[in-house]
């Protein structure tokens, strides 16, 4: 990631507490409608969390929420989709235990070799970044391209590609600020046994860092195993178990 703007720093900051506990969820298949609830444990303690979804033609529903001794975090996506015409829209919510709020919505268009969609995010402050992306189909992936603008007016592009391999993905990510500093990214997923195991490069402006996440799946749950080492070679771990009831 870069560091665009103050705003869309913590917009990614505030997004990154539920995306690394669904990184450690199994995949779980949503039909028309479905619930789940179980619990979790990490170093810093642990608590429940349900999930539920509902699905008909052209549209979807789901929520998530996460309870621990802080209180309770809650994530909304809604989804439609128009097969016809190839659009689509989503809008997402996610709110801390503390209350702060950040809510984002995309529009897009299917093209004949991808897609083109627009999307808006506003954080707790109220302060909005928008910005449109085009994406590119290929035979074993695709290309990413894209700008987004604060409301300063300071603009930023980016640029990606994921590529499937027989072992599993290999995506590259590259951002540019307003002031011409590039920070990229290159992510490893590479499939095991019994779960996965993610690679993530940073070269930015400290120097370049190294995560990597190990999840495994077993009968007593899916535990996340994560390593970091940070620019100045100072390392890290700490891991996470997940259990859905039965």
């Amino acid at each position: 990631m870069t560091r665009p703007s103050t705003t869309l720093r913590k917009l990614m900051l505030l997004s990154i507490p539920v995306l690394a506990f669904t990184m450690i969820m199994p995949d779980i298949a949503f039909s028309k409608d479905r619930a789940r609830s179980g619990s979790y444990q990490t170093n810093r303690g642990g608590g429940t969390f349900d999930a539920s979804s509902s699905r008909e033609r052209g549209s979807s529903e789901r929520s998530f929420n996460r309870t621990n001794d802080r209180g309770t975090t809650s994530s909304q996506q809604s989804r439609t989709r128009n097969r016809e015409d190839g659009t689509g829209t989503s809008t997402r919510s996610h709110t801390t235990a503390g209350g702060k709020t950040v809510t984002e919505t995309r529009s897009g268009q299917k093209t004949e070799t991808g897609y083109e969609s627009d999307w808006s995010r506003t954080g707790p402050k109220g302060k909005t970044v928008t910005g449109s992306a085009t994406t590119t189909k290929r035979e074993n992936g695709y290309d990413r391209t894209g700008t987004w603008t604060n409301e300063d007016g300071k603009t930023g592009t980016y640029t990606g590609n994921t590529t499937r391999t027989d072992q599993g993905i290999v995506s590259e990510q590259s951002r540019t600020n307003a002031n011409g500093k590039t920070i990229t990214n290159t992510t490893t997923g590479t499939r095991t046994d019994n779960g996965y195991t993610q690679t993530t490069t940073r070269n930015g402006q400290q120097g370049t860092s190294t995560k990597t996440v190990d999840v495994t799946h077993s009968e007593d749950g899916t535990t996340r195993d994560v390593t970091l080492t940070t620019a100045g070679g100072k390392s890290k771990s700490w891991s996470g178990t997940i259990k859905v009831n039965p």
